[in-house]
């Protein structure tokens, strides 16, 4: 009987780890926010929830936002940057998003991934490892991010990118998988360039 009783608690458990109060309540205090507006409010609450939020962030729609018991310490976000609309943060390790970070829509972060297993079961075991985005970085329209990745500041990732490797500070990437475009980008442009 212990054994059966155990069994259904380590079920129970499994099944809501990804249950998270403070974070349901944020998303629906910001439910009721239209898009493009509100964004320091969806920031606000956010870091009322326990998330490292910056001052100055927008956040122009609530992310999608997953991961284990240590899913509020997982998330650091900077001063002044800005999260677009649709974005997911897969929090089973850290994400740091340096200050002036911008995300364009629908930008994926994922920091867990699967060993490749045997061929009756392909999805091996899980692993996670961080992401970083340094200072000033721009992050394009639907790009996604996999685990282990740091993107340099300054750098750009071009849309719909799929980022598998370091991209070094001040460059231009983008592709499928993305590769550097531009080793070195300018300090300064303007609309005349």
């Amino acid at each position: 009987m212990n054994l059966q009783i155990k069994k259904i608690s380590n079920l129970i458990k499994e099944e809501v780890i990804g249950y998270h109060p403070r974070l349901q309540f944020a998303q629906f205090i910001c439910s009721l926010l239209p898009f493009y507006a509100g964004s320091r409010i969806r920031a606000l609450a956010l870091r009322a929830a326990g998330f490292n939020i910056g001052q100055g962030c927008t956040i122009w729609g609530m992310p999608i936002i997953t991961g284990g018991h240590t899913l509020y310490k997982n998330l650091h976000i900077g001063n002044n940057a800005m999260i677009n609309l649709g974005c997911l943060f897969d929090l089973g390790a850290p994400i740091q998003l340096g200050d002036n970070v911008a995300l364009g829509h629908y930008v994926s972060i994922l920091t867990t991934s699967h060993l490749q297993g045997p061929p009756d079961f392909r999805a091996g075991s899980i692993y996670a490892l961080p992401v970083n985005i340094e200072r000033g970085a721009w992050i394009g329209t639907h790009t996604t991010i996999l685990p282990g990745v740091t993107i340099g500041s300054g750098a750009i990732v071009a849309a719909g990118a799929l980022v598998t490797k370091n991209i070094p500070a001040n460059s231009l990437a983008g592709g499928i998988p993305a590769r550097i475009i531009k080793s070195q980008l300018p300090d300064n442009l303007s609309a005349t360039n």
